[in-house]
């Protein structure tokens, strides 16, 4: 068994994603960024080559549009948003 990233390869900031998802749901999120933590990732960009080899993907979806498919899927977002404490979002 083999463990496979499925990711663009670019880096999105907590910001550019709180943008992104504030445009997805027409302004209706708050955003509240505290302070780093030292186990905080600083830096992220998951790399598809991987998952190109192994299955033959390969990304197809920019960010927004992904943002947009999902929340019209019926999945509630605030079913998987959660504070860094760990609280669930409204």
């Amino acid at each position: 068994m083999r463990v496979v990233n499925i990711g663009t390869g670019v880096q999105v900031s907590i910001n550019q994603l709180h943008a992104a998802l504030a445009a997805a749901m027409d302004g209706q999120i708050e955003f509240q960024l505290g302070p780093a933590r030292p186990s905080d990732v600083r830096f992220s960009a998951l790399d598809p080559r991987l998952a190109n080899e192994v299955l033959g993907w390969e990304p197809a979806v920019e960010l927004a549009e992904g943002l947009d498919r999902t929340l019209s899927s019926g999945v509630a977002p605030s079913a998987h948003l959660r504070s860094h404490d760990g609280h669930l979002l409204p």
